[in-house]
């Protein structure tokens, strides 16, 4: 925990944290949220009440040399009163900030207040038009988000602002209108990821998931658009089957899993610091085995997927108890992987 004041006692963890070797922090500053979307995995709400402490998260941040970049979540990071000085204070030590909010609190005020230098924002939506984004996130929601867009957009570099999407089974066909829309508002970047069976989202499954072949076929959807809109918006997309591809191609030389795991530390407003276990076990997986896969067929019956399974989140106690899992940007490997 963070009030522990030590970087080396952290849960999920089996070697000693090297604190020169992090480079990326994911910190939920609280779990408090001013709205109460139907699919939070986090289960956040105004009622919710754990945020960190501002010194202490100095302090921890202090103890790293080499950070290169912090994420800042929630719940709503904006609900949390010292936000605002955290960013500056990472903008001082010269860290690239990521705020991932759903822009209904940021005002033009607070986004001028903002390091032009050192942010970027992320903001959440459900949908393209108010129609399709209210039916998760409420009535009121996408025209304040909106309108924090477009004032991030007036205030900010346009390459610093980023729209994450999830997809779900209301929106999924709408994909050549949404990157649309959003390359005529100016945007620079959509993160595309997939609804997690977990909160709130549990009691809304079937009307939102997808199947893998749903999602299989909006990949190949996404790379058309990709070709289709190149030099004019960055389309990415994050969580099982999207990555499949990427961790089987790179896993062997560790490139991404260096990055994503042996560099990266999550705090949760808990106080609680993760730092995943499951890459050395990835790891030994991929090198035990030669896998010649150009175009994996992702399902259960697929070699690499029977070995994990096999081989970690069924296995691995720390995998079982983790708490970091839906909180990586990437998601939890483990998981995308298995897809539970």
């Amino acid at each position: 925990r963070l009030d522990n004041k030590c970087i080396c006692k952290v849960k999920n963890n089996k070697l000693k944290i090297i604190p020169d070797r992090i480079k990326y922090l994911y910190i939920e500053v609280t779990n408090k949220c001013n709205l109460k979307c139907l699919h939070c995995y986090d289960d956040s709400s105004e009622v919710a009440t754990q945020s960190i402490n501002l010194i202490d998260i100095k302090y921890f941040i202090s103890k790293f040399n080499n950070l290169e970049c912090v994420n800042i979540s929630g719940g709503e990071p904006l609900t949390w009163n010292y936000t605002i000085p955290l960013i500056k204070f990472l903008s001082e030590k010269k860290i690239r900030i990521r705020l991932i909010t759903n822009g209904t609190l940021l005002t033009s005020k607070k986004i001028s207040m903002l390091p032009k230098e050192a942010i970027s924002i992320q903001f959440t939506l459900t949908g393209h038009t108010s129609h399709i984004d209210s039916i998760l996130r409420g009535k009121e929601a996408y025209q304040l988000t909106m309108n924090a867009i477009i004032s991030a957009l007036n205030l900010l570099p346009k390459e610093c602002i980023h729209i994450s999407v999830m997809l779900n089974r209301q929106n999924y066909k709408h994909l050549d209108e949404l990157v649309q829309s959003f390359i005529d508002r100016g945007i620079s970047k959509i993160i595309f990821s997939f609804p997690v069976k977990q909160g709130r989202a549990i009691n809304i499954w079937d009307d939102i998931q997808l199947s893998v072949i749903e999602k299989i076929q909006i990949v190949n959807k996404l790379e058309e658009l990709r070709k289709k809109f190149k030099g004019q918006i960055q389309i990415t997309y994050s969580g099982f089957p999207f990555e499949f591809v990427n961790v089987i191609k790179r896993v062997k030389d560790d490139l991404l899993l260096k990055k994503r795991l042996h560099e990266e530390i999550t705090v949760l407003s808990s106080g609680e610091i993760s730092y995943c276990a499951f890459s050395d076990t990835l790891r030994e997986c991929c090198n035990s085995h030669n896998f010649h896969i150009r175009k994996p067929t992702i399902n259960d019956s697929n070699p690499f997927i029977l070995l994990v399974k096999k081989n970690t989140i069924d296995n691995i106690e720390d995998c079982s108890t983790c708490k970091k899992s839906f909180k990586c940007p990437g998601g939890c490997f483990s998981k995308m992987l298995t897809d539970k």
